[in-house]
């Protein structure tokens, strides 16, 4: 037996002409904010209250989806989320590689008791050393460690 498959999912239906249900509500309501102003205030003021009305509506059913991968509504959503939203700022300290050695060479060296020498052990040296104490086994396998 053969299926057809719905391909394209997330297209909106187009109900009313060229407009999907939802646009269509959006420029309805639009068109009610805009007709409410016109008709209660005075001319000169309504002009500058229904431009951007005007506008929100207009990047309501035609931001392009496509284009920006979200629509307007999300966009705007995701921006107040942002902007009320408490915020948590961190930072990634960066940490100094200050040896040993360095800061006893930085030292003024006739400061330093006699007979105390500088040793050649270097960073790597040290680590080397320790990641062969913490994950070698011993060679003596008699000794047990008592936990």
């Amino acid at each position: 037996m053969n299926f057809k498959v719905p391909q394209h999912l997330d297209i909106e239906d187009k109900v009313f002409g060229p407009f999907s249900f939802v646009q269509f509500i959006y420029i309805i309501g639009g068109a009610g904010i805009v007709l409410t102003l016109w008709r209660f205030l005075p001319p000169y003021i309504s002009i500058f209250i229904i431009i951007p009305v005007v506008s929100f509506t207009w990047a309501l059913v035609y931001f392009p989806k496509k284009k920006y991968g979200s629509s307007f509504v999300s966009l705007l959503e995701s921006a107040f989320v942002f902007f009320t939203k408490a915020k948590l700022y961190t930072w990634k300290k960066v940490k100094k590689k200050n040896s040993v050695r360095e800061k006893l060479t930085t030292r003024k060296i006739n400061k330093l008791p006699q007979g105390l020498e500088l040793s050649d052990v270097s960073d790597s040296n040290l680590q080397n050393l320790s990641w062969s104490v913490d994950v070698n086994e011993t060679k003596d396998s008699s000794i047990k460690f008592k936990k």
